[in-house]
């Protein structure tokens, strides 16, 4: 019985320095710096993006048998690309391929909207 409770006053004396530990040497007061880095992609990294949205884009568009699914895709890659790449040599070949192309119904609701955003 004398055992268990040198165990327990050991026990509780060890949580006591731990508690009393990390009050005293817990980080107070330090907050969050701003980070006023540019958290974009390397130039590398955004032109193998753009490149792999326009062959994606172009893939689905020349399919033998394309789908609705297809056409919704391919419109989906140019207005990502119109979007967020818009300065790309690529934007111009997905412009290109939405006014050759955009007489699909999958591109009729897509069509308006990639166009306000490409100014």
């Amino acid at each position: 019985m004398k055992t268990i409770w040198i165990k327990l006053v050991v026990a509780l004396a060890l949580i006591f320095l731990v508690v009393f530990w990390a009050i005293i040497f817990w980080p107070a007061g330090i907050e969050p710096t701003d980070s006023t880095g540019d958290l974009k992609a390397p130039p590398q990294v955004q032109q193998t993006r753009v490149e792999s949205l326009y062959q994606t884009a172009v893939f689905h568009k020349e399919r033998d048998n394309p789908s609705d699914m297809d056409f919704r895709i391919t419109a989906d890659c140019c207005r990502k690309i119109l979007t967020d790449y818009p300065n790309s040599p690529e934007a111009e070949k997905a412009t290109q391929v939405i006014q050759t192309h955009y007489k699909h119904p999958a591109f009729s609701t897509t069509y308006s909207t990639l166009f306000r955003f490409s100014a």
